[in-house]
């Protein structure tokens, strides 16, 4: 058994459960609800700042450690790449985008944005740490 500490067993955990969270309530809120957008919009900036820390601590702590054992890996490059392009930054300016938006009309189409863009973020997210998981 190695005797290291699995480094990505606790976060990854942590944020599969942001993961299932953030999809229930993406997918699960009236967007016809102003107070309802206020929350989603409310959790959603919360969450995804939380993403963003887990993903500068890994880079910052973890990606360097990898390196060594992986070092001119293609999957190194993989997860390198993926961190620079998860999604994350770009649903926290959807996300103050909304905070200015008024109307049923533009709630609409901001919802499937938005809808869409956290599929896209779960679908390469999820994967991602599994990666990371093999390798770590």
């Amino acid at each position: 058994m190695n005797s290291e500490v699995d480094v990505f067993l606790i976060p990854h955990t942590r944020m599969k459960q942001l993961v299932k969270e953030t999809s229930n309530q993406v997918f699960g809120t009236d967007f016809s609800d102003d107070f309802a957008v206020e929350g989603l919009l409310h959790s959603l900036n919360h969450t995804f700042h939380e993403f963003k820390h887990h993903e500068e601590i890994e880079n910052q702590y973890i990606l360097a450690k990898l390196k060594t054992r992986v070092a001119k890996s293609e999957l190194l490059d993989i997860l390198c790449d993926i961190h620079h392009d998860t999604h994350v930054k770009d649903i926290l300016l959807l996300v103050k985008k909304a905070v200015m938006l008024n109307g049923n009309l533009q709630r609409s189409s901001f919802k499937v944005e938005l809808q869409n863009a956290i599929k896209e973020f779960i679908d390469d997210f999820l994967p991602h740490m599994k990666e990371e998981e093999e390798v770590g």
